[in-house]
């Protein structure tokens, strides 16, 4: 059995073979690159700056055009290491710019131009790069060049918040309606059960379609919502009697569950409760009646319960149909399905170039992907 100190020795060298045939498959990269465009390498840089059972740890990687054995174009990655970076951007770029350093790459023509990292933290990438573009560890145009991704999401979320308003505490918008919709049905179940969940939806639904007081109730107060719920009715039912068609129980069991809470920084979850809020709107809105008629007036779940309903039933003008926030919802349902969620998906498919792996790299098209969105903008 080796001691202690010969494993400890076994994983440097293994540490400095790993380190050392990275930079040798580097420079034959740039050798190639510059032979093939007559520009240098582009290496990407990857941080995660976090905190893992009370570890603080900063990831360094490193992402950059290669060639495999066959001469087939790929993209490789690197994990710098990991270390503890601190809590400060400048700490965190000192931290970034020791580890590159490592790689001994100042006789190489290569060039750090892009990163991407936390949007939050003392290590977000907003301040840290700039500090490692003014170290000259990261290239001067590197500011041009940025994640499409969140160019698109932010574009999204700016349009979003400048005409409906943010989300939040004593918000009075629509995606805190979003949020309060999600909020009801996982406290549901989390007080009780996914089966009793299922249940009140069950017969939230039922309701809904047999009893007389319910209907009218719900065409006189969501006239829009009434009439989608009919003609998904009307959609799924054959010509059996109605409570004993397959499709109308398949209705009646469609409890939406495992819905992720709507934040905008969380890529597509905005539009995807947006569409699960729409389509289940109105058991929503009857489940949350009934938890406030059931719970105890100030207990957690009765306040949600309360909050929602308030949301639901807000209207411009008491003569106004439709409520307001489920106007909004058909508009950013309605966007998204036109505007959004096709761009957003292609920007994440592999690149055709590098293949599998390349996940999010095919924004090099993006000028012509943009020229077609204006297209459609136009047209």
């Amino acid at each position: 059995m080796p001691s202690t100190d010969t494993l400890r020795n076994w994983e440097f060298d293994l540490a400095g073979g790993c380190l050392a045939s990275v930079i040798d498959r580097i420079a034959k990269d740039a050798l190639l690159v510059k032979q093939q465009t007559g520009m240098p390498l582009q290496i990407s840089l990857i941080t995660d700056h976090g905190n893992r059972e009370g570890v603080d740890h900063l990831v360094k990687m490193i992402c950059w055009s290669s060639v495999d054995r066959d001469g087939n174009r790929m993209l490789r990655h690197f994990n710098l290491d990991v270390d503890r970076g601190g809590h400060t951007y400048i700490e965190a770029a000192n931290a970034i710019s020791h580890s590159l350093r490592q790689l001994l790459l100042d006789d190489y023509d290569v060039e750090f131009s892009f990163i991407t990292g936390d949007s939050g933290g003392g290590a977000k990438v907003q301040k840290l790069h700039p500090t490692l573009r003014d170290s000259d560890a990261m290239t001067e145009w590197s500011e041009h060049i940025n994640c499409i991704l969140h160019a698109f999401n932010l574009a999204f979320q700016t349009g979003c918040m400048d005409s409906l308003g943010d989300q939040g505490m004593n918000k009075l918008t629509v995606f805190q309606m979003l949020y309060l919709a999600i909020l009801l049905m996982n406290t549901i179940k989390k007080q009780t059960d996914l089966e009793t969940l299922k249940k009140c939806y069950s017969l939230t639904m039922t309701q809904l379609l047999e009893r007389e007081d319910y209907k009218i109730d719900a065409s006189d107060t969501f006239v829009k919502a009434f009439e989608a719920l009919m003609k998904e009715v009307e959609d799924t039912a054959s010509d059996e009697t109605l409570m004993e068609d397959i499709g109308i129980q398949q209705l009646l069991n469609g409890c939406p569950t495992n819905i992720k809470e709507p934040n905008f920084g969380r890529w597509g979850t905005i539009t995807a409760v947006a569409r699960v809020v729409k389509k289940h709107w109105l058991p929503l809105f009857y489940i949350a009646k009934n938890v406030k008629a059931t719970e105890k007036a100030g207990c957690y779940l009765h306040t949600i319960a309360t909050n929602l309903i308030n949301l639901m039933n807000s209207r411009s003008d008491p003569k106004q149909k439709t409520p307001t926030h489920y106007a909004s919802l058909l508009w950013i349902v309605g966007f998204a399905d036109y505007m959004l969620d096709d761009h957003m998906e292609w920007v994440k498919m592999n690149d055709s170039t590098f293949g599998p792996g390349s996940y999010g790299n095919i924004t090099r098209l993006v000028p012509a992907h943009l020229y077609l969105y204006k297209e459609q903008l136009m047209y």
